[in-house]
């Protein structure tokens, strides 16, 4: 186990801007974890964390993937990517799947829900997720935030990748972020890039934040 202090929200520079809506999400849902993830060949890092389990998940933690090792019970995570679509997973300990997995043997949580999240190129590079230690559902609402939060990841991940951000970051993604505004975050974000002003004055305009 990590020498973290418990509960403390941390994640990747990139991620900086959204740490207060980690928080918001693992209030909210009342799970035991909310991760961002990134995608390696071989493993999935953890890239952003929240709730009581940060000190199992911590920044820069990575979880091995199975790959075609069919001996392996595959990640939650590793599936949405391949997948390149949502996952709900109820009660691990009861799936066919993924019985067995790394997140319920060492840290308890069989329940998961996990969205993917891409690059400005449309690529899958990662999961925007949450666990918990009981088995539960989500409502509609539970589950619009959570893809609302996906999108925000999205860009972010696509305004980090550039100079000057560019409207592709954001004219691909009308499915979630037209469900919710742009966290204030993210504005104060693009204001901090350089010639990055006209663009947030432009989605002002547009009703993106």
């Amino acid at each position: 186990m990590s020498d973290a202090e418990p509960h403390k929200t941390d994640t990747t520079a990139g991620l900086a801007p959204l740490a207060g809506q980690l928080e918001k999400i693992a209030e909210q849902l009342g799970v035991k974890s909310v991760l961002v993830m990134r995608s390696e060949p071989d493993s999935m890092v953890v890239s952003a964390t929240a709730g009581e389990a940060t000190q199992q998940y911590t920044v820069g933690a990575a979880g091995r993937k199975a790959l075609e090792d069919k001996s392996r019970v595959p990640l939650y995570c590793e599936q949405v990517v391949d997948s390149d679509s949502a996952l709900f997973v109820r009660d691990s300990r009861n799936d066919a799947t993924f019985a067995g997995n790394e997140d319920e043997v060492e840290f308890g949580l069989h329940n998961y829900l996990g969205l993917p999240v891409h690059d400005g190129s449309g690529k899958v590079v990662g999961t925007v997720c949450v666990l918990d230690d009981s088995a539960r559902e989500y409502t509609d609402k539970e589950r619009a935030q959570l893809s609302a939060f996906a999108g925000e990841v999205d860009m972010a991940l696509c305004i980090s990748a550039m100079p000057v951000p560019q409207l592709d970051c954001f004219s691909d993604r009308p499915t979630r972020l037209s469900r919710t505004p742009i966290h204030v975050a993210i504005s104060d974000f693009w204001k901090a890039r350089d010639s990055s002003h006209w663009l947030s004055s432009l989605l002002i305009m547009n009703g993106w934040i």
